[in-house]
């Protein structure tokens, strides 16, 4: 049975900006500018996009978390591209607004 989930590096562009490259089970990689910001998107079996990686401290997110909406943009029944792709539009906008349920919670 393949894994439907996703391996990230984080490095630096030439230019220095930071950026996290993903590459999934099917092969297909993926760079994201971060400008400050790590965040590592992986979809599970059942589709559904987790974050992992080093969340600041003070928003208490945790490996693991699942996100549900990206400023606004619920994350239900859209590619894990699309959703790489909007967040990367929300890092050039300096504002990202995530609506997430715990890992641990089965409440939002």
């Amino acid at each position: 049975m393949q894994s439907n989930t996703s391996r990230a590096t984080l490095s630096a562009q030439s230019s220095g900006t930071p950026s996290a490259s993903t590459i999934s089970s099917s092969g297909k990689q993926q760079v994201v500018e971060l400008s400050g910001y790590v965040i590592i998107l992986v979809e599970n079996v059942d589709g559904k996009i987790k974050l992992y990686g080093s969340p600041p401290d003070r928003d208490n997110l945790e490996v693991g978390d699942e996100i549900l909406e990206v400023n606004g943009l619920t994350l239900d029944n859209i590619s894990r591209t699309e959703v790489i792709r909007h967040i990367h539009d929300c890092i050039k906008s300096c504002t990202i607004c995530l609506r997430v349920r715990k890992k641990n919670d089965s409440r939002l």
